[in-house]
């Protein structure tokens, strides 16, 4: 159940041609677009304690390079910087190299002709599995997509903080979206990121996922009970 997964989570808790979509996104540039030598620096020192798993992870960071070659994000920036970044992210809360793996490749799938089955072919099937749990599928309405990422918690608590990282490194990069999309990401975020994060237990997330929200929406709350919570009553998830 997820609401059981939900709780052990806040105890446990101490190559392929990229193909341009909509969003954070934008057309496919050539040659290259490499990631900065310092963003891997600080990657590989956020990750240190995984040293024993530095060939898997070296892979994985070789293999999402590959696969989001030639994309950048809105910022103009390689979009490879966000992956690291959000592997940064799971790498400072020392969560496990599967996890890491699937940080480097969360979007592979979503936004690349990469396949679940050539992740889990290549890394395993704990980071495919992850990798596919934070994937949305095309053209799925959000409402399914919601109760799809809850349901995928609760059998890998670690698509809970994988999705966490993503959304925090999205929100701290948000200036760069149109403000409809400022505007509705935030909405989003205050009524089901921010109350995943407080259930967790992950308080300093909730304070930055907070007061970015503020920064688009001023003091703007969610009335009644947050979609999270109407989420989690559905019997259908919990």
């Amino acid at each position: 159940m997820l609401c059981a997964s939900l709780a052990l989570l806040a105890v446990h808790r101490a190559p392929a041609a990229p193909r341009s979509r909509g969003g954070a996104r934008s057309a496919v540039v050539s040659p290259t677009t490499p990631a900065p030598l310092p963003l891997v620096e600080r990657f590989w020192s956020k990750a240190a304690y995984l040293s024993h798993h530095s060939e898997v992870l070296g892979d994985a960071l070789a293999f999402a390079a590959e696969a989001h070659d030639g994309q950048r994000r809105r910022s103009g920036e390689a979009f490879i910087v966000h992956p690291i970044e959000v592997a940064i992210i799971l790498a400072g809360w020392r969560m496990d190299a599967d996890a890491i793996v699937a940080g480097l490749l969360h979007d592979t799938v979503e936004d690349t002709d990469v396949t679940v089955e050539q992740i889990e072919g290549r890394f395993g099937a704990a980071a495919a599995s992850i990798v596919a749990g934070v994937t949305d599928g095309a053209a799925v309405p959000a409402s399914q997509s919601q109760r799809e990422l809850l349901l995928a918690i609760s059998r890998d608590w670690r698509v809970a903080l994988l999705k966490l990282a993503d959304r925090t490194h999205n929100m701290r990069t948000l200036e760069h979206m149109p403000a409809a999309k400022q505007a509705a990401k935030s909405r989003e975020t205050l009524d089901l990121f921010v109350p995943l994060a407080r259930r967790l237990g992950v308080e300093e997330i909730e304070r930055e996922l907070d007061q970015l929200c503020v920064s688009y929406l001023g003091e703007e709350r969610p009335d009644g009970p947050s979609l999270l919570d109407s989420l989690l009553e559905d019997e259908r998830i919990c």
